[in-house]
């Protein structure tokens, strides 16, 4: 980690900061599964927690986000727009990511012992 990069993460919370430590370490630790699936993915998400202008507003309940993907992906929340379904309840989810958690449930996987 840079240190550029390490003072940004220490101005949030304690619980935040810890929470990014243990994912960029599980990101580059070897033989474990990457929790971002890009190197590029993990920069963006970065991005958006460093910087201090979020102009992007959802306008039901004025909660900002740094760039319009993430309004978008927001935005499915108000609108009840689930489109990632589970092929063995059925169960919907707004986001991709909530799936992939919900189906380890299923599978038994455990992959942050």
């Amino acid at each position: 980690m840079t240190g550029t990069v390490r003072n940004e993460w220490n101005k949030g919370p304690p619980a935040h900061r810890d929470y990014v430590r243990d994912v960029f370490e599980r990101f580059h630790a070897e033989n474990s599964v990457p929790v971002f699936s890009s190197k590029a993915e993990l920069q963006l998400h970065t991005q958006a927690h460093m910087r201090e202008a979020k102009p992007y507003k959802c306008s039901q309940c004025c909660k900002a986000f740094a760039n319009s993907s993430y309004l978008s992906q927001h935005t499915r929340i108000h609108l009840g727009i689930k489109p990632y379904r589970c092929e063995i309840c059925q169960r919907k989810f707004t986001q991709l990511s909530h799936l992939q958690q919900h189906i380890r449930t299923h599978t038994g996987d455990k992959p942050y012992k």
